[in-house]
């Protein structure tokens, strides 16, 4: 069994209050995704701290441990079979979400991608950063951006929600009749 990974520090990051509205025809369906994927974080987190509770150790990196973060530790990565092997980014994804991860104002920590489950119950799939750059080329837009902060280990984390772009209906245009 792997062990649950949390997608957020602790229970204490909230959404910042955006104010700016604009027109979104989706403004129903991606509220019910952002719902569904905080669930998801939530049942990851209770996850987590069960694996925690029953081994009695504490592996929550710290914040000391995303400010040693130095882009040369990061390993190559290899497009190998292996790597691309179970990719949950598929040409059927209607969605990805993009979560970004930063300590406060200092460089990004993290780069972490889940594909949207047909049922919002299920659980998201995380892709890796591999089978993000095989499969997310249809993913380039922006749909809607959500920004959390901790103030408690001053955490920042932009949720990207990305629509697949060869799922959209095109629009006619003048030009096409």
């Amino acid at each position: 069994m792997v062990d649950p990974q949390q997608i957020f520090c602790c229970e204490h990051a909230q959404i910042r209050q955006e104010s700016k509205l604009y027109k979104d025809p989706y403004r129903e369906y991606h509220s019910a995704l952002y719902r569904s994927f905080l669930a998801f974080s939530e049942r990851r987190r209770r996850a987590w701290a069960l694996m925690k509770l029953i081994r009695e150790v504490d592996s929550r990196p710290t914040v000391s441990d995303a400010a040693s973060f130095s882009p040369s530790a990061i390993p190559q990565q290899v497009l190998t079979p292996e790597a691309l092997e179970d990719n949950p980014i598929t040409p059927d994804t209607p969605y990805v979400l993009h979560l970004i991860t930063r300590h406060d104002f200092g460089p990004v920590i993290s780069h972490r991608y889940f594909a949207c489950p047909s049922n919002l119950e299920d659980d998201w799939e995380e892709a890796t950063l591999a089978q993000w750059f095989v499969n997310g080329e249809s993913f380039k837009l922006r749909a809607c951006k959500w920004d959390f902060k901790c103030p408690v280990d001053s955490m920042f984390y932009r949720l990207v929600l990305r629509p697949n772009l060869a799922l959209r209906p095109m629009q006619p245009t003048a030009s096409d009749s």
